[in-house]
């Protein structure tokens, strides 16, 4: 867990603006006695938004895009993930006709 003051320092934003990223509802920290505290999710989010303005230069209405995009990656993987690990535990002759059938499907 990091304090804001931390989360300034290390991924080199002013504090306004995580103050702004957190009003839009970009970064959602755990408040603690009216003091905001930041996992390691949230830096990382914060240093992605960062680059998202400075290096690439996206605007203001572009950044909900893109992080509900990533979001909406990042829950797919998730049970992308989970779905293998369920093939995973089916005994081979289910993975092999699922794996045909799937291959079947590409084919066209």
């Amino acid at each position: 867990m990091m304090t804001l003051d931390e989360l300034v320092i290390t991924v080199r934003v002013e504090r306004r603006q995580v103050t702004n990223w957190v009003e839009a509802g970009w970064l959602l920290p755990e408040s603690v006695e009216g003091d905001w505290t930041f996992t390691e999710i949230d830096i990382a989010r914060a240093r992605l938004i960062r680059d998202l303005f400075e290096a690439f230069e996206v605007n203001d209405a572009a950044v909900p895009v893109i992080l509900d995009l990533i979001d909406q990656r990042q829950a797919l993987e998730g049970r992308m993930r989970d779905l293998f690990a369920a093939l995973g535990e089916q005994p081979a002759s289910v993975r092999r006709g699922v794996l045909a059938r799937c291959l079947k499907r590409l084919e066209g």
